[in-house]
């Protein structure tokens, strides 16, 4: 059995949407392949890999007894020293309190029920608690975006991919880097406060009904390479959608089906690492400082150039 020691980010978006095939044209686009490597290349300030480690490390014995002893009795593995990963938690309650510090108003549990229209022009949002009005309004509701957009004629191809966490209590014994169990198509990553074992990908629209089968897998494919996390207490289960896009590729930006409205959803399993991109991309469209043809691709309107069943 291989394990794979690697970071959260896995291969980076920019490898991924390399293999997507173009829908519309029915081959490889090179153009968008490399509109993503650039997209990507916004958030990864740190120096990029030398070529030799682009692929990968084997992970000798001599360097799991130094890393990660407790793998010592699996096959092998491979090591990549340029990948890391993030505290989504701590990130977004970062990110928020940032925002408010520079004039923005957050509300928590109201929910989105539809667009507020006036005209051919999108106003605000009708939310549970009232109407909230805008300027211009951007939907990053995930895989529920094509129900909101549908009241101004668009249709967006997203499906819900489901995935699960499990968070464990901690213990001295845990590893210090994220371990990527590339047979059972899991990770396990270490926090402060708990550990996170992920995985799973369930393409079932927006049902969020938990599968406690999947979950069950999820853990007994961690504890079966580290079976310190056996006794472990489970303190958290967690259910959450991906939205995935019919062509692969993240939807971003504003769309000719109502004024006033940008989109930015579609990301997969790319959103966290896509995020600072994605809001970067917004503002400068929002600014006009993005230029039009550079971003089609990622336009919202495409797929109302895709011909119907």
């Amino acid at each position: 059995m291989a394990h794979h020691v690697r970071g959260r980010f896995g291969q980076g978006f920019a490898e991924q949407a390399g293999r997507v095939e173009n829908m519309r044209s029915g081959h490889r686009d090179d153009s968008i392949r490399g509109f993503c490597k650039r997209l990507t290349r916004r958030i990864t300030r740190w120096p990029r890999p030398r070529p030799e480690e682009r692929a990968g490390q084997p992970c000798v014995t001599p360097l799991y007894g130094a890393l990660l002893p407790e793998l010592n009795a699996h096959a092998g593995g491979v090591f990549f020293p340029n990948e890391a990963h993030i505290d989504g938690r701590a990130f977004t309650e970062a990110l928020i309190h940032r925002v408010e510090r520079l004039g923005a108003t957050s509300i928590f549990g109201d929910r989105v029920i539809a667009l507020k229209t006036q005209g051919d022009r999108v106003v605000g949002v009708e939310s549970s608690s009232g109407v909230q009005f805008a300027g211009h309004v951007v939907l990053a509701t995930g895989a529920s975006t094509e129900a909101l957009t549908r009241s101004v004629g668009l249709k967006l191809p997203l499906a819900g991919a489901k995935g699960y966490i499990v968070d464990l209590e901690p213990g001295l014994e845990d590893a210090r880097v994220p371990i990527g169990l590339k047979d059972d198509m899991a990770v396990a990553t270490p926090y402060t406060d708990r550990v996170r074992l992920a995985g799973t990908l369930e393409l079932v629209g927006n049902d969020l009904t938990p599968n406690y089968g999947r979950i069950r897998t999820i853990r007994q494919a961690a504890v079966k390479a580290l079976p310190y996390l056996a006794e472990r207490k489970v303190i958290r289960i967690g259910v959450g959608m991906r939205p995935c896009s019919a062509d692969g590729l993240p939807i971003v930006g504003p769309t000719r089906a109502a004024e006033g409205l940008s989109i930015a959803t579609g990301h997969g399993q790319q959103g966290i690492v896509l995020a600072p991109a994605t809001g970067q991309l917004i503002a400068d469209q929002l600014t006009a400082d993005a230029d039009p043809m550079s971003t089609a691709d990622l336009s919202p309107d495409r797929f109302r150039r895709m011909p119907g069943p």
